[in-house]
């Protein structure tokens, strides 16, 4: 994911939700460019994404 610098979001999470319905949120860091990357290894089922605020 990949932000415009003029607009960066105040906060950016990783969030993930298990096939037992186990919702977890983590905190991270956008990097030097602006942006954010992530990979889930033998995660599934469930869903796995990231969500910011402005």
């Amino acid at each position: 994911m990949n932000f415009d610098p003029a607009a960066l979001p105040a906060r950016c999470e990783r969030h993930t939700v298990d096939a037992r319905g186990e919702h977890r949120v983590k905190a991270v860091a956008l990097d030097d460019t602006g942006s954010v990357h992530g990979v889930a290894l033998d995660f599934g089922p469930g869903c796995f994404g990231f969500r910011w605020t402005w």
